[in-house]
């Protein structure tokens, strides 16, 4: 498996990510780093923004939140298993 890191939106360089998820086009986007935030709204919209600017490369993405995960590492891994990006 091969990851995207960034740590803010796509950086410089979103091209990147069409080589390495050329085949599987599904994928998440994990935000977590946001959880002491409490500001609900401007992580909704934040994530969104982040789905439709994947939806523009062509990709479909979701939100992987990794608090539904907790002790479930097994589920994690048939997750992430049938993703092409994260």
């Amino acid at each position: 498996m091969k990851l995207y890191l960034s740590s803010y939106k796509f950086g410089d360089s979103p091209d990147q990510l069409k080589d390495l998820a050329r085949t599987n086009t599904s994928g998440v986007v994990i935000t977590n780093a946001l959880d002491f935030g409490t500001d609900t709204a401007r992580r909704i919209k934040s994530e969104q923004e982040q789905i439709d600017m994947l939806s523009k490369l062509g990709y479909k993405a979701e939100i992987l939140d990794l608090r539904k995960y907790f002790n479930k590492p097994d589920l994690l891994k048939e997750k992430i298993e049938t993703l092409g990006f994260i």
